[in-house]
């Protein structure tokens, strides 16, 4: 932000100047419209009628009249005149800050606090007073922001944040250990054809995602970190017998810690093969096994002891839980174990000990337990969401914001296109800015 001296606002940046802003660091078709929608509206809250009267804009005046139930809450008091002159007081230049979503949060926060950095310095130069900034995040980019926001608090006036991972998900888990899920269940407006897209970018195979994100130590600060849910992981058989179903839930994990569980690469429920780890052998000089615990390490040091349940003061936040768009809060491996030729049905420990055998192209993978093959295949999305981040991380557990607000009819990556969404957020940006003096 910067005071009322500044540059005026434009309505549309030239190449350059939207080059020089970070614009295109980040994905067009997820954010350019945010980018556009906040450059234009930001900075310009009042119209003058005559030299001496001035009125409300007309996209103003769609934030204080917008449907707060699309917003997740009954009633919101709109910003009132004097939020509004206060807010008016500063401008808004908008800029962007892409990263490397394989390397950690932690040097991506780094980057951030640079870029950060630079830009006041920027204004300074230029003699315009500027000492703070407000961050609007999404997704992965929550977990950045945090961790940069904890080492610079007093210069990030406050913090948006979209569809973060607060405490991980446990697609992470699904994508490593199975591929990328091809479709997803109950989705509307396209969000399957999205997903099987999105399978083939990633990888819908487990060989395909493991090479890129067993030893990526941003990939795994998405999975469930210490402070999710216990427990998420269950290994399950289904029986049937007389037409009748009966299931068990034989082995639910983690029983402490998460990271151990990652860290595992024997059990036949493990998320890392190391076989399928290396394909390029990248990693010869320290060997696989090393390569992969040092990256659940790095993203075991960063949830625990950088970022924990960190939350910059001047916090609000935004999650989906949307009953058309399944996501995972849980992941089950099911198998059908009904009793044939003698067979009893397993038990517990025998279905933990049980050894791999085979891994199916679809994600299953068929098990030795006790002398016996059984199939086990991961079940389908199982909570409402956004498709990808379930309500026990969207709610932001633990930590301490302004508000949350949950809201629907968006998939995951495309949470800030919906027009409601740009209005909700511009809404929180006035908001922060009174705490500014």
């Amino acid at each position: 932000m910067q005071d009322k001296g500044a540059p005026g606002a434009q309505t549309f940046l030239s190449k350059s100047e939207m080059r020089a802003r970070g614009w295109g660091e980040i994905h067009a078709g997820s954010y350019g419209r945010l980018l556009i929608e906040l450059e234009s509206h930001l900075n310009t809250t009042f119209q003058m009628e005559t030299p001496t009267k001035r009125r409300l804009s007309s996209h103003w005046k769609r934030v204080i009249d917008c449907d707060r139930s699309k917003w997740g809450v009954r009633s919101l008091d709109p910003p009132t005149e004097a939020e509004l002159e206060h807010y008016a007081a500063y401008q808004y230049p908008v800029y962007a800050v892409g990263y490397n979503w394989l390397e950690s949060c932690s040097k991506s926060a780094t980057r951030l606090q640079q870029r950060i950095e630079e830009i006041i310095e920027f204004w300074v130069q230029r003699k315009h007073e500027c000492k703070q900034v407000i961050l609007i995040t999404h997704s992965m980019g929550g977990l950045v922001a945090r961790a940069c926001a904890k080492r610079i608090p007093d210069t990030i006036a406050g913090i948006i944040h979209g569809a973060m991972p607060a405490l991980g998900a446990p697609v992470a888990y699904r994508r490593i250990a199975c591929g990328v899920e091809p479709s997803s269940p109950g989705s509307v407006d396209g969000t399957s054809v999205e997903s099987s897209a999105f399978s083939l970018m990633l990888g819908r195979t487990t060989r395909e995602t493991t090479a890129v994100m067993a030893t990526s130590p941003g990939v795994l600060e998405l999975l469930p970190n210490h402070l999710y849910p216990r427990p998420w992981l269950f290994l399950r058989t289904v029986s049937t017998v007389a037409g009748k179903k009966t299931w068990h839930d034989w082995v639910s994990l983690p029983k402490e810690s998460p990271y151990a569980m990652y860290r595992e690469l024997e059990a036949w429920h493990r998320m890392i093969d190391p076989q399928l780890a290396d394909p390029a052998v990248m990693h010869k000089k320290i060997g696989i096994t090393a390569a992969i615990t040092n990256a659940i390490d790095e993203a075991e040091n960063f949830h625990v002891k950088e970022l924990d349940n960190y939350y910059h003061p001047n916090t609000y936040a935004f999650y989906g839980l949307d009953p058309q768009r399944r996501t995972f809060s849980r992941i089950s491996w099911i198998a059908d174990d009904t009793p044939a030729n003698g067979r009893v049905a397993m038990s517990a420990a025998a279905i933990a000990r049980g050894k791999p055998k085979l891994r199916l192209p679809d994600g299953g993978r068929s098990v030795s337990v006790e002398g016996c093959a059984l199939t086990f295949f991961p079940d389908s999305q199982d909570a409402p969401g956004d498709g990808t981040v379930p309500e026990a991380s969207g709610l932001c557990t633990g930590g301490v914001l302004r508000q949350l607000f949950a809201t629907r009819g968006y998939s995951h990556q495309n949470s800030y296109d919906p027009d409601y969404m740009v209005l909700l957020t511009q809404h929180l940006v006035v908001k922060i800015v009174q705490d500014v003096q």
